[in-house]
């Protein structure tokens, strides 16, 4: 979808959904639809955009998420760091209630260094 998305050719969704779902029984074309949404939520850690239309779901694993991106970054033959895994850290740690306040430094020590330009 994203290929023909790209070339601008046209093209449904549903189509896809369909033969997946043919091919891969008993999941249903709906279960491939939330799978190309848990996709556009690793296209959009990543940064990247996603197939209009299939809206990012986060309700994706974390094992899942990395396979994800794995295959993305094959496919797009790009090569990335794991930022999906680190995203989803990031965004369970600020959903998180009551964290302690870090205890840091009352008097921190002062550096200065001359630049040379």
């Amino acid at each position: 979808m994203r290929e023909r998305e790209r070339s601008g050719e046209p093209f449904k969704k549903k189509n896809f959904y369909d033969e997946l779902a043919s091919q891969f029984p008993p999941r249903s074309a709906k279960a491939f639809e939330y799978r190309m949404q848990n996709i556009s939520y690793v296209y959009s850690a990543m940064g990247w955009g996603w197939v209009k239309g299939l809206a990012p779901a986060k309700n994706v694993g974390a094992g899942v998420r990395r396979t994800i991106e794995e295959l993305i970054l094959e496919h797009e033959g790009a090569d990335s760091p794991h930022t999906v895994e680190f995203e989803a850290k990031v965004s369970k740690l600020r959903r998180e209630k009551n964290r302690p306040m870090p205890q840091g430094a009352p008097s921190p020590p002062k550096h200065t260094r001359d630049l040379h330009l």
